[in-house]
C-alpha cells in the first residue's frame, strides 16, 4: 500500500478466524483505491469494509472524481455463503458510469465465481496485478 499524503487507509482483521483474514484498503483524493484481501472473512468486517468503501466512492463521487479499483484477491480464501451474499448486495449500487474495478483473482474458476455475483458493467478480472493496472487505471490523465 502507498504512503502518499493525499490517501486515507483503512484495514479490517478477523482476529475471530484462525485463518485471521485481513481486508486493507488505501483510497486516493484522484479516485485511485487499492484494496488488498487476504485469508477468510467475517461477516462483520466485510460489512465494515464495504462500509467505509462506500463512504468513500459516494465522497470522490459527490465531487465529481470517477473510481478506479484495484482489488487484489490472490491471497484471499474462498469466503462463506454469507460473505459471498453480502458481496452481492453490498457492491450493487457503488459504482456509476465511467468507475472501473479491476479484481485480480488466483483463477479462472475464481473468476467465473465472481463475476455471478458482481455488477460485471464495472468489473473486470484479471489473473495478473500488472494487467489488472494496465485496464483500471489506462485512461486517467493524473
Amino acid at each position: 500500500m502507498t504512503t502518499e499524503p493525499n490517501v486515507r487507509h483503512f484495514s479490517f482483521v478477523n482476529e475471530a478466524s484462525a485463518h485471521g483474514g485481513t481486508i486493507r484498503s488505501a483510497v486516493d483524493s484522484r479516485g485511485v483505491i487499492r484494496v488488498a484481501a487476504q485469508g477468510f472473512w467475517s461477516v462483520k468486517q466485510a460489512t465494515d469494509h464495504f462500509n467505509q468503501l462506500s463512504a468513500s466512492v459516494r465522497d470522490l463521487h459527490g465531487r465529481g472524481i470517477k473510481v478506479s479499483v484495484i482489488v487484489d484477491l490472490r491471497g484471499a480464501d474462498a469466503q462463506g455463503q454469507d460473505v459471498a451474499k453480502l458481496l452481492s448486495e453490498d457492491g450493487t449500487g457503488i459504482y456509476r458510469a465511467g468507475d472501473k474495478v479491476a479484481m485480480v483473482v488466483p483463477s479462472s474458476l475464481v473468476k467465473l465465481q465472481l463475476r455471478r455475483v458482481v455488477e460485471v458493467e464495472f468489473h473486470q478480472f484479471f489473473l495478473t496485478l500488472e494487467e489488472a493496472e494496465a485496464w483500471a487505471l489506462a485512461d486517467r490523465l493524473d
